[in-house]
């Protein structure tokens, strides 16, 4: 793997959702490691400034009691006698000051050299820097291994880590610095003690936050766990969902398929009744008005004939002739034409014409951007529903604005069928179910998935519109020549 490879696989690892646990583990690792850090630096510190302190101050409250004595003479001469230098010079060798004083020097505050380990220094001056400056003006001054001034070439003759301490040398009465005090001491033993100091801190700093530490982990892991399970649950129960959501769609897709298939039957069942009413009561009926023209034919000969039983004949011969119109009247509506093989734009056209035939009234027939489209479960639906609203226009409007207009919008169908007659107030009529005509072409019209619509108002005519999704006709076929009419 290349170098930019990694460098963005490592980057996707990092930056992606992980899980609780491992997210508190890199946020802790990273902030704990930095906080021990910070604190480890800042402690390190500490134990090395309190440990220079510490070697400063006792050693300046050693030194400073019995090298004070011998240089009372500065306070009021420029330099110290031979008497001095050599008490000085003896004291640098016995006791613990040759145990841990490695070389002594003696300042004037105008940096001149009174007393050196190295008696060659004797009289020379330096320019005052840094901690002999701070030690003329009355603060004690410290300095680790810098010995790399011209005044130190003796003392790097020792080849070891050395404290250099400036102690200000002060007249009790006056408070003025009269002479600073060098000493330089063997820190050689000092990088060890500190090392073990550092350690020690470090420790105790890992100790207490791994201490800290651990608690937040079992609480964290324990959430975790907890979150985890519920992810769990959660997917499972939206796969459930899911599964039940496809079998809810198989199921309206069932539901949809058999309202369409009982549509198909219930027409096959009003063109079975339809031509049973034809072949059966309106034959019988037929043989009866025969009998009876016989009847009367027969009657009419003969002397004894009362006037009363030709007139009940003549009643008798007119209600079957009513009866058979009106039968063949109900039959012929039953019975759908061949619809199969025609378009919407045929069936459509088809009814219209029925209607305009029957009743001798005009209908304007409105086809908007309608392709020839051809199913017969939606040709059934179309004629019905177009065959009740037309009949209700002329039963109640007396066939005044007849109109029929379709057109396709989303593959959306909406056919409408209005009327200019009086209309009516919905609140008015009674339950739509009691009305079996409008009933009917609803419940045609919600099986196949759409939907039913009646707008009306006294003086405003009548308007029916279904709407029907062409999704819910699998049986439909589009020709990619679209048509249109208008009659």
């Amino acid at each position: 793997m290349s170098v930019k490879g990694f460098k963005s696989s490592f980057l996707s690892n990092l930056i992606k959702p992980q899980k609780l646990l491992r997210q508190f583990g890199i946020s802790a690792f990273v902030m704990i490691i930095g906080g021990m850090a910070a604190t480890g630096a800042w402690l390190t510190n500490q134990i090395h400034d309190g440990i220079m302190q510490h070697t400063t101050l006792s050693t300046a409250v050693f030194m400073e009691r019995y090298i004070q004595p011998l240089i009372l003479e500065l306070r009021s001469g420029d330099h110290l006698s031979k008497l001095a230098i050599a008490n000085l010079n003896d004291m640098g060798k016995h006791g613990l000051i040759k145990q841990h004083v490695v070389a002594m020097k003696v300042w004037r505050p105008d940096g001149t050299v009174v007393f050196s380990t190295d008696n060659a220094l004797i009289g020379q001056k330096f320019e005052l820097e840094d901690a002999l400056l701070s030690a003329v003006n009355g603060e004690y001054g410290t300095e680790y291994g810098n010995l790399t001034a011209a005044e130190n070439e003796f003392e790097r003759t020792f080849n070891k880590k050395l404290i250099e301490i400036y102690v200000p040398m002060v007249e009790d009465t006056t408070g003025r610095v009269f002479a600073v005090s060098e000493f330089y001491v063997d820190a050689d033993d000092l990088p060890v003690d500190l090392n073990k100091r550092y350690f020690e801190s470090w420790f105790v700093v890992a100790a207490v936050t791994l201490a800290m530490l651990f608690p937040l982990y079992l609480i964290v892991r324990r959430g975790d766990k907890t979150i985890t399970a519920q992810e769990a649950a959660i997917e499972n129960r939206m796969a459930e969902l899911s599964n039940l959501l496809a079998e809810n769609r198989e199921l309206n897709a069932h539901v949809e398929q058999a309202n369409r298939m009982s549509a198909d039957v219930n027409e096959r069942f009003l063109n079975r009744l339809g031509a049973d009413l034809h072949d059966g009561p309106l034959q019988k009926l037929a043989v009866a008005v025969l009998w009876l023209d016989s009847l009367t034919a027969k009657k009419v000969g003969a002397v004894r004939q009362s006037k009363r039983v030709g007139e009940n004949i003549q009643l008798i011969r007119s209600t079957i002739n009513e009866v058979l119109k009106e039968v063949r009247h109900i039959a012929t509506g039953l019975v759908l034409p061949e619809l199969a093989k025609r378009s919407l734009t045929e069936t459509l056209q088809l009814v219209v014409d029925a209607h305009q035939m029957r009743t001798r009234t005009s209908v304007e027939l409105v086809c908007q951007n309608v392709p020839e489209l051809f199913s017969a479960t939606l040709n059934n639906t179309i004629y019905r529903f177009v065959q009740e609203g037309l009949s209700n226009a002329f039963r109640h409007a007396q066939g005044r604005g007849q109109k029929v207009k379709t057109a396709i919008d989303n593959d959306i169908l909406t056919v409408e069928v209005e009327d200019s007659g009086e209309g009516f107030t919905i609140g008015d009529v009674p339950s739509l179910p009691l009305h079996l005509g409008l009933s009917g072409i609803q419940h045609r019209i919600t099986a196949i998935g759409g939907t039913f619509e009646i707008e009306t108002s006294h003086g405003n005519g009548t308007r029916l519109r279904a709407k029907i999704p062409l999704a819910s006709f699998p049986d439909l076929v589009e020709p990619s020549t679209p048509a249109g009419a208008t009659s």
